[in-house]
């Protein structure tokens, strides 16, 4: 009897840190580690990234001379109340520097880990051995690259930062009509968010402005930065 052996990958990096789960999509990891992942960046990108005490959002979009890249920092951390959305920083950069240059990969920083997905092992199980439709292909991997999971947690990250600037009472706003069982588990946390959303964009129209110009400027439909630098981070 012949032994198949699979080869071994080797691209010369450590396992990047996907996720805190102990689950973890292999597509999702082969994209990071062979590099093929930066051919699915999206722009404008966003990635979201924390330090010990500060938090910066870094955009990413096409800049108005050659293959070049327009790179914001916003510094969500220090923005002040009498401020529309966030101080930034803006530095152009070459296409083949932006997955190392210093505007891109900060220094002491973290990106917010990504939430990934993994198709639903029946989803490929009961179709006569067959792959599956391209339509439903393409739809696990749009989800797979951009879960709806990891675009709420951003928006969670986007928000606490938000609030803590314009309306940090708001906790306590909302504390009376939260009930108790909820906890503070990142579901439970998304629907308190959803809650003070609500309240704001009833009671406070300047701050729910301000808070539309944050999404506009920081929060994209696009594929995570977080997943596209992944590599560069670690």
């Amino acid at each position: 009897m012949t032994t198949l052996m699979l080869p071994k990958f080797n691209f010369g990096t450590k396992m990047p840190l996907l996720t805190k789960k102990i689950g973890m999509n292999l597509g999702i990891e082969y994209l990071v580690r062979s590099g093929l992942i930066k051919k699915f960046m999206e722009l404008p990108c966003s990635i979201f990234v924390k330090s010990s005490s500060t938090k910066v959002v870094i955009t990413i979009n096409t800049a108005n001379t050659g293959k070049k890249y327009c790179v914001r920092n916003w510094c969500i951390s220090s923005c002040r109340e009498d401020q529309p959305i966030p101080s930034m920083l803006e530095y152009i950069v070459g296409d083949s520097d932006l997955h190392h240059d210093s505007s891109v990969v900060l220094t002491g920083f973290t990106p917010l880990y990504f939430d990934c997905n993994s198709v639903e092992w029946k989803r490929n199980r009961g179709n006569n051995g067959h792959p599956m439709p391209d339509y439903v292909y393409e739809d696990y991997f749009h989800k797979m690259l951009s879960p709806l999971s990891h675009h709420i947690k951003k928006e969670t990250f986007l928000w606490d930062s938000f609030v803590n600037t314009y309306l940090p009472s708001i906790e306590y706003m909302i504390d009376e009509e939260v009930p108790h069982h909820w906890g503070r588990s990142s579901s439970s946390r998304g629907l308190i968010h959803t809650r003070q959303q609500r309240l704001v964009e009833k009671n406070f129209k300047g701050v729910w402005r301000a808070w539309l110009k944050w999404k506009k400027f920081m929060l994209f439909d696009t594929v995570p930065g977080e997943l596209i630098f992944m590599k560069d981070y670690n």
